[in-house]
């Protein structure tokens, strides 16, 4: 096979981890690493910044404006022709900048299912159909959007205008130029019951080599407890995330400040030193300006209630992002290292390294369990994932889902607050102030607490790092994915 030239997009590589940057540069890293005969180039709105990415040095950046946009409202016939033009000029922007590249792969997250890009993705197709034929086009779907038409059907469209009311194919077209990959085998399923063929679509799963294994010889964690005042005895738990509402912040409080009541009872982590030293939450970013109003009610829940929680190290610790001074920061691996422990909460199964990065630095993963996300990594890639668990009941509801509807009457104590954020954050401040409540929450969710409880206290967690760090480097090694990612883009001779 010839030497490819591939152009993926559209990203944008903002300062902060942002799931769709992280992967796509990390497909960027293992072509160029493994097959440098490759032609590489990123499209999308170029930033100033572009330039001081590492990866910059090895790829082009394909300036390419529109992809972000705002939110879509109901429309009108005319205005989703207004969309199908603006989507025609993206369009006509693409066919003159991606001349000569042989396979483009599209990075469909959310934002992408916008009219307007779903418009110009679809006419970027039919005009390389015609014009382009031996171009393929390869959809990387993070989301699936499974009724577009329900979302975006004009509410004055007619039956006689079939461009605008076929969403389906407007979303997901089928040519024989086109395939899609899927990251989970759920996605696949899901793909395939839009109708797309079973053949053109591909699962690819993550690849770990994000984030090097090397780490700083520096102390990251002298500078932590300096800097944000955790105590020098303190047994870190890091959620590597952004403090926004998705990915359940609140719950990891509330493990952080549960374990802290079960530490001496139950002597959790004794092989890990005494077992009187108190657990301490980093959460990795406080947030985006969009959830600002969000972040900064969890920040003062967390000082008002003098909690030991930590939310935000971008100072630190580099998340991907460039600029002026980020050589001097710490890495993620850094902050593995430093930690020993790390928590997932978010319901989202878009980002997979939650469940994978940890355990390469020999940090231990708890939490919660999002079975569309893991199911491939314990059917797959083996992982044993059992001492996560996959709901915490309060009352009759899970806790992640409080305040969605009405508040709810918890064991001994009525809380109403005015919206999700604070009965949640409220129901973390009466359970640990609250001993019945503390109880009834431990006893209606004894199995969950049990698999946890017995992992920390008995010592099986070091059995359980070792097994599951060699699971993650078998199956998610770059030289594996890179495997099945040349299969994929040799497979359709258009």
């Amino acid at each position: 096979m010839s030497a490819l030239k591939i152009a993926i997009g559209p990203c944008r590589f903002e300062k902060g981890r942002s799931i769709i940057s992280v992967i796509a540069s990390s497909l960027v890293k293992i072509v160029h690493e493994l097959v440098p005969e490759y032609g590489i180039a990123i499209f999308g709105s170029r930033l100033d910044q572009f330039d001081e990415w590492p990866f910059s040095l090895y790829m082009d950046h394909i300036d390419i404006k529109g992809f972000q946009l705002q939110k879509t409202g109901t429309g009108t016939i005319q205005g989703m022709i207004e969309y199908a033009y603006q989507g025609q000029k993206i369009c006509d922007d693409m066919c003159r900048s991606l001349q000569g590249y042989d396979v483009i792969v599209v990075e469909r997250d959310p934002t992408h299912f916008h009219p307007v890009s779903a418009f110009a993705f679809y006419f970027f197709v039919q005009w390389c159909l015609k014009n382009d034929p031996s171009k393929r086009i390869i959809f990387r779907m993070y989301d699936i959007l499974r009724e577009p038409e329900k979302i975006f059907k004009p509410h004055d469209l007619s039956s006689e205008i079939l461009l605008i009311s076929d969403w389906r194919s407007i979303f997901y077209p089928l040519a024989p130029n086109v395939s899609y990959i899927a990251g989970s085998s759920v996605k696949y399923r899901e793909l395939a019951s839009l109708g797309i063929d079973r053949a053109r679509i591909h699962y690819l799963p993550a690849c770990l080599d994000v984030c090097s294994e090397e780490t700083s010889k520096r102390d990251l964690r002298t500078e932590l407890e300096s800097r944000f005042n955790i105590a020098f005895d303190a047994r870190i738990i890091f959620s590597s995330v952004k403090c926004v509402p998705e990915n359940n912040v609140e719950e990891a409080i509330l493990i952080t400040v549960l374990l802290n009541h079960l530490r001496k009872q139950y002597e959790l982590l004794e092989d890990y030193g005494d077992t009187d030293k108190p657990f301490h939450l980093v959460v990795a970013q406080t947030g985006t300006d969009e959830n600002e109003a969000y972040s900064r009610a969890v920040r003062e829940f967390v000082r008002d209630n003098n909690l030991p929680v930590t939310i935000g190290v971008e100072d630190l610790i580099a998340f991907g992002e460039a600029g002026d001074g980020i050589e001097e920061k710490y890495s993620l691996a850094d902050m593995y290292v430093a930690c020993r422990m790390a928590i997932t909460t978010a319901m989202s199964e878009k980002n997979p390294y939650i469940y994978l990065e940890p355990w390469l630095y020999d940090c231990l993963l708890i939490g919660r369990d999002n079975p569309v996300a893991t199911v491939d990594f314990k059917q797959v890639g083996g992982m044993k994932l059992g001492h996560l668990y996959d709901i915490l009941r309060v009352g009759d509801i899970d806790f992640v889902r409080m305040g969605e509807n009405h508040p709810v009457r918890f064991p001994f104590s009525i809380i109403e607050p005015s919206s999700f954020n604070e009965e949640k954050l409220n129901f973390v401040s009466e359970m640990d102030k609250n001993e019945k409540v503390r109880n009834a929450f431990l006893n209606q969710n004894e199995i969950q607490m049990k698999r946890l409880i017995c992992l920390l206290a008995e010592g099986r967690f070091a059995e359980l790092i070792i097994h599951n760090k060699k699971a993650v480097k078998k199956t998610y090694s770059s030289e594996t994915v890179l495997l099945q990612l040349r299969d994929i883009l040799i497979k359709h001779e258009v």
